[in-house]
């Protein structure tokens, strides 16, 4: 891992330590693999798999392409997806396969790059980056929220952080280290990365509920009471 990665590993690290209140549970799914992956550490599931696309024994639990999941519908308690959403163009974001794979009030974290940063312009223009050759396609954290939104998820945690901008020189980046801690007041330029909870939200019934409900309701009149509106006829002799 380069010093730039492992900075911004760190970065993330640092964001999910927060969160461990927050994440918790069973089984841990995370869509592709970040280098050492050490925002794992912080967060407590009992069994943690990475699905990537390519074989690696010292991480992959699944090797598959990340928008056709082999897995059972409402099988993960949580979907970490670090910088997985670049890697799609916009036809082939795999929103509909987490949301499939996601049990009920089930959480998905995603890690970005900010498009309108210094890092995405980076990841536009740059010959070579985490992606290695491939084209990087920089997604907006409003439109991600909008579109899970729309499917029935509630935010959860939504933050901006890592004002360095994508230098690789290692004596540089730890000069401007300082500007982590100063564009948490003040910063000329966005900041790089974002990281976005967001929770499924599945209304839930229990019978009980649904049987008291049903209990209240009137019971339907009997013809011997029904109400019957008689039309009024008027008597024109009476007028007479």
């Amino acid at each position: 891992m380069t010093p730039l990665g492992r900075n911004v590993a760190k970065a993330f690290a640092t964001e999910l330590s927060h969160l461990g209140l927050l994440l918790h549970g069973d089984i841990l799914l995370q869509l592709g693999s970040g280098g050492e992956n050490l925002w794992l550490e912080n967060l407590l599931f009992q069994h943690k798999w990475l699905a990537t696309p390519q074989w690696n024994s010292q991480v992959t639990t699944v090797a598959c392409k990340l928008n056709q999941l082999p897995l059972d519908r409402n099988s993960v308690d949580c979907v970490v997806a670090p910088l997985t959403m670049e890697a799609f163009p916009a036809f082939q974001k795999p929103l509909d396969e987490i949301d499939r794979v996601l049990k009920p009030m089930g959480h998905i974290v995603f890690l970005g790059i900010n498009p309108i940063s210094l890092w995405g312009v980076w990841l536009r223009y740059a010959r070579t980056h985490c992606y290695g050759f491939a084209h990087g396609y920089p997604k907006s954290v409003f439109s991600l929220k909008r579109a899970l939104l729309h499917r029935g998820y509630i935010q959860c945690h939504l933050n901006s952080f890592f004002y360095i901008p994508p230098f690789k020189n290692e004596r540089l980046l730890a000069r401007l280290e300082i500007l982590n801690e100063i564009g948490k007041m003040v910063s000329l330029m966005p900041a790089g990365f974002y990281c976005l909870v967001v929770q499924k939200f599945v209304e839930q019934h229990p019978d009980f509920l649904l049987q008291s409900k049903q209990d209240m309701l009137p019971e339907p009149a009997s013809a011997l009471f029904k109400p019957i509106c008689r039309e009024k006829h008027h008597d024109r002799q009476s007028d007479r």
